[in-house]
């Protein structure tokens, strides 16, 4: 359109799920590829099955998932950003996580205050909490180890249970 007007508008229940989402792409064949929903005003899910357990009744509030995926599992984990296929994708109810690439706290299902940037970052993280990863592969192993950052592809990539540990470049403390 030419006017400065809202151009497309869809009327919809206040809430959807990812059975039900507010926007479905499929093939011609029905294979699904994207879905588009939200079950409160302050989350926001796009892939497919991208938060598909949330539930803003019991506190899953202020998420973001985008990609395959991402977010699959959190229920009531709040104020998590996840991005790329399979991020945060085993999360139920930590919060205040940040994962940014493919399979990016992937395990995460207790740890909260994270911040994973990059393929596999803290890929295997379960319980660890205020870790930071930057780098593919970067603290990929770290399952309950707290407090350690590494910056650097494959930085403390063996690190699973150490705390206050810091790496700076690739492959640092990767023994």
């Amino acid at each position: 359109g030419s006017e400065n007007i809202t151009q497309f508008i869809i009327d919809a229940n206040s809430t959807q799920s990812n059975t039900q989402p507010l926007i479905k792409l499929r093939t011609g064949s029905g294979i699904e590829l994207l879905h588009i929903h939200s079950d409160d005003t302050s989350n926001t899910f796009i892939g497919l099955k991208a938060g598909r357990l949330n539930n803003a009744l019991l506190n899953g509030l202020n998420n973001t998932f985008t990609g395959s995926y991402a977010g699959y599992s959190n229920t009531t984990g709040n104020s998590n950003t996840a991005s790329g296929t399979n991020a945060l994708r085993s999360n139920t109810s930590s919060s205040n996580n940040t994962a940014i690439g493919r399979d990016a706290l992937y395990f995460n299902t207790f740890g909260g205050s994270n911040s994973a940037y990059g393929y596999g970052a803290l890929g295997l993280n379960t319980s660890g909490s205020s870790n930071t990863a930057i780098g593919s592969l970067a603290l990929f192993s770290n399952q309950n180890g707290t407090l350690n950052t590494a910056t650097g592809s494959s930085a403390l990539l063996r690190n699973s249970s150490g705390n206050y540990n810091t790496a700076s470049g690739s492959d640092a403390l990767n023994n």
